[in-house]
C-alpha cells in the first residue's frame, strides 16, 4: 500500500467531501428537484423562452456541478430566496476555499449561518470554517475548532462530518509537532471506524507516516544526545606524585624548641679550716 503523508494541505479534499457526503445523503431530493427544473429549462430552450424558471433550472444544475466563484455568486445575487440557493453559498465557499483564499471562504460559511442557522448544511459550514482556519495556519485555532465541533451535541447528530473533524484535529496536532498526541487519536478513530472504510484506511495511513517520523525523530535525538566521557586512569605506578606547592603567604610553624635542663648549681664545697700555722710551742714535736 502506498503511502501518503497526511497534512493541513490535504484540507481542501475533506472540505469538498463535506459537500459531496450532503449531496449523497440528499441526492434524491437535490436530483429530483433538478430534473424537475431542468424539463422546465429544456423545454423554454426548444420553445426560445426565457422563462423565470429556465433561468432557475440552469441556476440549479450550476450549483449542483459548478465552481466558478462569479457564477455562483450570480446564482446567489439573482435567486437570493430560492431553495437552491443555501447549496450556491456552500459551493461559493468551497471554491473560495480551493482557491487558497481562505478569508472569503469563511465569510461566505459565516453569511451562510446567518441566513441559513437551521439549514441541514450548518454543521458542514462551521466544520468549513475551521478548515479554513487551519488552511490560514493558525493550528492551534484550528484544533480548537475541530475540537469545538466533536464536543457539540447538535453537530454529533450529523454524523457524516464526525470523521472530517476528527482527521482534522489530529492531523493539525501533527503539524504542531505533538506527533504522538495526533498518532493517539488516529489510532483512536481506526478502532472505531469500519474496517476497510476510505477514512480508517487514510488515518491508517497517517498512522504509518507518524510511526516513521517518530522512530527518525528517536534515532536523531539518540545521535545527538553527547555520550558521557570515562576518564582513562594510569596504572598507579605511573601515576605521578601530586605536587603540593607551599603558599607563599604561609606561615611557618615555629620550631618547637627542645626544653632546657635547668642547671642546679653544684653547692660549693665548705672551706677546709685553714691550717694553724702558728709556730708551735717549743719543746713539741712537729709531724714529719
Amino acid at each position: 500500500m502506498a503511502k501518503t503523508t497526511t497534512t493541513h494541505d490535504d484540507a481542501p479534499a475533506e472540505e469538498g467531501d463535506a459537500f459531496m457526503a450532503f449531496l449523497a445523503k440528499y441526492k434524491t431530493v437535490i436530483l429530483a428537484a433538478v430534473l424537475i427544473l431542468s424539463g422546465v429549462y429544456l423545454y423554454g430552450v426548444v420553445n426560445e423562452e426565457k422563462s423565470e424558471k429556465g433561468k432557475l433550472a440552469a441556476a440549479a444544475e450550476f450549483a449542483a456541478a459548478g465552481d466558478n466563484v462569479m457564477m455562483l455568486q450570480e446564482v446567489i445575487d439573482e435567486f437570493p430566496d430560492q431553495a437552491i440557493t443555501p447549496i450556491a453559498r456552500m459551493k461559493l465557499a468551497q471554491s473560495y476555499y480551493r482557491a487558497s483564499n481562505y478569508t472569503m471562504a469563511s465569510s461566505v460559511y459565516d453569511e451562510f449561518l446567518a441566513a441559513y442557522p437551521g439549514h441541514d448544511m450548518a454543521s458542514a459550514a462551521v466544520l468549513g470554517k475551521a478548515h479554513c482556519i487551519e488552511g490560514s495556519g493558525d493550528l492551534a485555532g484550528a484544533i480548537a475548532a475541530f475540537d469545538a465541533f466533536l464536543n457539540d451535541a447538535n453537530h454529533q447528530k450529523q454524523t457524516w462530518l464526525l470523521p472530517q473533524a476528527t482527521l482534522g484535529k489530529a492531523r493539525c496536532l501533527a503539524s504542531s509537532g505533538k506527533l504522538k498526541e495526533a498518532r493517539d487519536l488516529y489510532e483512536e478513530f481506526v478502532a472505531g471506524s469500519d474496517e476497510g472504510s476510505q477514512w480508517s484506511i487514510t488515518a491508517q495511513q497517517a498512522i504509518d507516516d507518524l510511526d516513521i517520523k517518530i522512530e527518525r525523530l528517536e534515532e536523531t535525538a539518540a545521535i545527538s544526545t553527547p555520550t558521557p566521557a570515562v576518564e582513562a586512569h594510569a596504572p598507579e605506578a605511573e601515576k605521578p606524585a601530586p605536587v603540593v606547592d607551599k603558599p607563599e603567604a604561609a606561615v611557618e610553624a615555629p620550631a618547637v624548641e627542645k626544653p632546657v635542663t635547668p642547671t642546679v648549681d653544684k653547692p660549693a664545697a665548705p672551706e677546709k679550716p685553714a691550717e694553724n700555722k702558728e709556730a708551735a710551742p717549743e719543746g713539741t714535736a712537729t709531724n714529719g
